[in-house]
């Protein structure tokens, strides 16, 4: 997988595990980017986390 994109930290492509840390963070604080960008991966986080921070973050700025 080619992280070298600029809206993905370098240091994700030093191995996997940095990789994972990196798009899990981008799910959480920045959802729509990873959607934008890489969305099987955001789709795959989405059942793994069993979350849906786009739907939790609109539903937050709406109260």
């Amino acid at each position: 997988r080619n992280i070298e994109d600029a809206y993905i930290n370098r240091y994700a492509s030093t191995n996997p595990a940095e990789y994972f840390a990196v798009i899990s963070e981008y799910f959480f604080t920045a959802p729509e980017v990873l959607k934008h960008y890489q969305i099987d991966v955001y789709e795959q986080l989405e059942l793994f986390y069993k979350q849906h921070p786009r739907i939790q973050s609109s539903l937050i700025l709406k109260t």
